[in-house]
């Protein structure tokens, strides 16, 4: 099946709380992401994602700046240290969102290039 050789990474940007639920609702998808990457603001929230086990980055936030700038260099933050040709997949998914079971799954059946809603989850295929 296609499925099991699809890759996603998974970056949920963070100002200052650990993102508990959204973690439980990416790990419980029908597809298995490859990579989860937490781009976090707060030193103790990266201290706690690495406690956990999971893969982390800290960006100190200029917070007179709007927060949809933040997100975008949270998010290339992230981005720059990984070999994006190693996914088929970005997953973008604010640390307030809970995904459905089989988000992952039906974003990919779409056979769109970038799926989103509201800015908050943005699933998009790397073309290669």
């Amino acid at each position: 099946m296609i499925f099991m050789r699809t890759k996603v990474l998974v970056i949920i940007p963070t100002l200052n709380k650990f993102p508990e639920k959204t973690i439980k609702s990416i790990i419980s998808q029908t597809i298995k992401p490859t990579r989860i990457i937490i781009a976090t603001g707060s030193r103790k929230v990266l201290e706690e994602c690495l406690r956990r086990g999971f893969d982390s980055v800290y960006l100190r936030p200029n917070l007179s700046e709007h927060v949809g700038i933040r997100m975008t260099k949270a998010m290339n933050f992230a981005l720059k240290s990984l070999k994006l040709e190693d996914y088929d997949y970005i997953l973008k998914v604010d640390d307030d969102v809970v995904l459905h079971p089989r988000f992952i799954e039906a974003s990919i059946l779409t056979g769109a290039d970038c799926v989103g809603g509201s800015g908050r989850v943005i699933s998009c295929k790397y073309i290669h």
